[in-house]
């Protein structure tokens, strides 16, 4: 970008940045509860953000003791080993698809309508 670029970019800038700022301060936010849960409200984005950081940030937890050398079997203890953890997980998992089909077809549709 070149002086005359960004001189001819600046004032479209400049009033873009002044109509959002006018337009976020003429429009009135609901504080109504289903409104800030709504699907387009911004309830669902601040939480859906925020437990995504959550599970970036176990995913990362999980992986810092398998990159300083330790197994998960090193850590197992009699009943609760790597393996019966990962068939816990699965099998909760198809539990819960089960679960989820046959609550449909009991309800002849879908779970949640919209």
């Amino acid at each position: 970008m070149n002086y005359v670029d960004a001189k001819i970019s600046t004032p479209f800038v400049f009033f873009t940045f002044a109509c959002t700022i006018y337009n976020s301060h003429a429009n009135a936010v609901s504080t109504d509860f289903f409104d800030v849960l709504a699907f387009s409200g911004p309830g669902p984005e601040r939480i859906n953000g925020r437990l995504a950081m959550t599970g970036a940030l176990l995913s990362v937890a999980s992986l810092v003791p398998l990159f300083s050398g330790q197994t998960p079997e090193s850590k197992a203890e009699a009943v609760m080993t790597s393996d019966a953890e990962l068939w816990n997980g699965r099998l909760f998992a198809m539990l819960g698809l089960l679960a989820l089909a046959l609550t449909e077809y009991i309800k002849g549709g879908a779970l949640v309508s919209l």
